[in-house]
């Protein structure tokens, strides 16, 4: 995972049985505080999903998502429009179409729960999905998402609230 001119510039990492995996451990799987991005165990970038969802975290030295928080201001959005995910068979560019601060629900509270959107089956649910990002964006970005778009979320630690999460989403641009 890259975005030109910040730090971030990673690889990144997925376990299926221990989603957390690369939480606290760097690339060969020793302990680091820091972690490495990592890819939800529920996508799969051989059978993309409509949305492959990456956490990390938000370091205080700066380190590994820590410039996310940037994107609140539409000034670095500007200058920060594009995001590069190369996997083993691809090389991937996102163009951002969100930024959003939600936090981790409750079990048993009704909340918008982007982390649970990995596959939309059908154009409702997708529409649905758009449609509370879209009202939850600090700014309009100009880029609208579709049915049948693939879409890349970026998400880390926002601590202005409890249990808040700062996400980027985007989707992926035609290859022409």
């Amino acid at each position: 995972i890259r975005i030109p001119d910040t730090r971030i510039n990673y690889p990144v990492m997925q376990t299926k049985d221990d989603m957390e995996y690369y939480l606290r451990r760097d690339f060969n799987g020793n302990e680091d505080v820091n972690g490495l991005p990592f890819l939800d165990a529920r996508c799969d970038v051989n059978k993309p999903t409509t949305n492959l969802l990456i956490y990390g975290h938000s370091m205080n030295s700066g380190a590994m998502f820590a410039c996310l928080k940037d994107y609140k201001e539409y000034e670095f959005y500007q200058k920060h429009k594009i995001i590069y995910f190369d996997t083993m068979q691809e090389r991937g560019e996102y163009e951002i179409v969100a930024v959003f601060q939600s936090r981790v629900a409750y079990v048993d509270e009704v909340a918008f729960r982007y982390y649970n959107f990995i596959q939309a089956d059908t154009q409702e649910e997708f529409d649905s999905f758009i449609s509370a990002v879209e009202k939850l964006s600090y700014y309009d970005t100009g880029v609208k998402a579709e049915f049948g778009d693939e879409l890349l979320t970026l998400s880390t630690c926002d601590r202005e609230i409890t249990d808040g999460r700062l996400v980027v989403l985007a989707k992926k641009r035609d290859k022409n």
